[in-house]
């Protein structure tokens, strides 16, 4: 029986000599943090500093309300903007984006685009923790409370305690705030800042220049005015301390990292999921075969359309047929089996003799899923061959419908051969 397949001719090329792949056992990972990990941790840390970017829900509710007290003030605007000119609504847009901290996403009619928002420039450092209390938090954030040229800093998370968690505490104590449509303070996680400053007390006050150099700092005061007061009359540098201070209880964000990552056992990470993808891997499996059946098929692929060059030249018009056995060949025998029944594997192993040194991949649809990765290499070393995983392209490039059954060719046709092992077929 001959049944014809119009095959793509890349999916043919690849089933035949690519898709063929082998399992894959998981990456080795590194024994250190190195520079894409810590990239990757000043990412994180990114995300912690500025959670409104990120949606934290006291943030939001800020966002969501700005939003609302602006539509109340500008309840026209709409009509406002639909009766404009070109020029005016891209302008409305460029603000838009300015109020986003983002690039305007339209060019004047200049042909430049309007001028992006300026970064806020940070005047002041308050360096907290949460051993100053609940109170003592409540109160630094106060102080700096819709002010743009102030940043809280904390260091990290306490011991034991995660990063969304603290970023809900943070969230807590600006609820209220948030809610009422008060102004919240700018607050971050920043580690690096802790060490490169030798900070370890808090509350530290700093008062930084344009630049961001510190001018001066002080322990123990929260008030930004008295700092102000200090420097105009002179005074630079460490201020010392004029107020209650609290040891630095929270981690080094970083620090925690790179250890965690130092200790972090790779082997057995590896080891695990190795066994864990042989557990959960898909496996294309076929049903058994119960009667022996050859099939032939026909590779032939008719050309839909003309295939033209950038240059015009035409290389195969539309209704060509091209069948790449004519053309490219094929010089195997593919064996497809289930290397868990061992009647299939005795089958295998009769292919691999008979073949007498011609080319055979020999292609399972399933392996024994509790030896996992050991038990795949303990399958080839006793067939003493490569053993391929069969995938959903080879299927269905042979029209493979049981096992176990050969794959072979002749000048123009491949034949499928189903052998009923169970039922004495050779």
């Amino acid at each position: 029986m001959v049944t014809k397949q119009c095959i793509s001719v890349v999916a043919f090329v690849l089933a035949i000599h690519c898709g063929l792949a082998t399992a894959q056992t998981a990456p080795a990972g590194a024994a250190s943090v190195n520079a894409a990990d810590r990239a990757g941790l000043v990412r994180a840390a990114d995300a912690i500093d500025h959670p409104e970017a990120y949606a934290g829900s006291g943030w939001q509710a800020s966002a969501d309300a700005a939003v609302a007290a602006q539509r109340a003030r500008n309840g026209e605007d709409l009509k406002a903007i639909a009766d404009s000119s070109p020029e005016a609504m891209r302008k409305v847009l460029s603000d838009a984006a300015r109020t986003m901290n983002l690039p305007s996403p339209v060019a004047a009619a200049s042909g430049k685009v309007f001028a992006e928002r300026p970064k806020e420039q940070r005047t002041y450092r308050l360096y907290v923790s949460q051993s100053m209390g609940a109170g003592g938090l409540r109160a630094a954030m106060a102080y700096a409370a819709g002010r743009a040229d102030t940043v809280l800093v904390l260091r990290g998370p306490l011991k034991g305690q995660t990063v969304s968690q603290l970023q809900v505490l943070l969230a807590g104590y600006v609820k209220d705030q948030a809610v009422k449509h008060e102004p919240i303070p700018n607050i971050e996680v920043d580690p690096t800042v802790f060490t490169d400053h030798k900070v370890t007390s808090v509350p530290t006050l700093e008062k930084l220049d344009a630049s961001g150099n510190v001018v001066a700092s002080v322990r123990g005061v929260l008030d930004l005015a008295w700092i102000d007061r200090e420097v105009a009359g002179g005074a630079k540098g460490d201020l010392g301390s004029h107020g209650q201070t609290y040891p630095v209880s929270e981690i080094d964000l970083l620090q925690a990292f790179e250890q965690k990552a130092q200790d972090f056992d790779w082997e057995t990470w590896k080891a695990k999921a190795a066994e864990s993808y042989w557990k959960k891997a898909p496996f294309t499996e076929l049903p058994l075969a119960t009667a022996r059946r050859v099939r032939e098929i026909d590779p032939t692929v008719v050309v839909p359309k003309d295939i033209v060059t950038p240059d015009g030249k035409v290389i195969a018009k539309a209704g060509d047929a091209f069948n790449p056995l004519e053309s490219i060949g094929f010089h195997q025998t593919l064996v497809i089996y289930d290397a868990t029944d061992p009647a299939q594997v005795d089958f295998a192993r009769q292919a691999l003799a008979a073949a007498r040194g011609a080319k055979v991949k020999l292609i399972t649809t399933a392996v024994d899923r509790e030896k996992g990765a050991d038990g795949y290499v303990d399958m080839e070393v006793a067939m003493d061959h490569p053993v391929y995983m069969l995938n959903a392209a080879v299927r269905d490039a042979f029209h493979l419908e049981r096992v176990p059954s050969t794959v072979t060719a002749t000048k123009n046709r491949f034949v499928v051969t189903e052998v009923p092992v169970h039922q004495g077929g050779k």
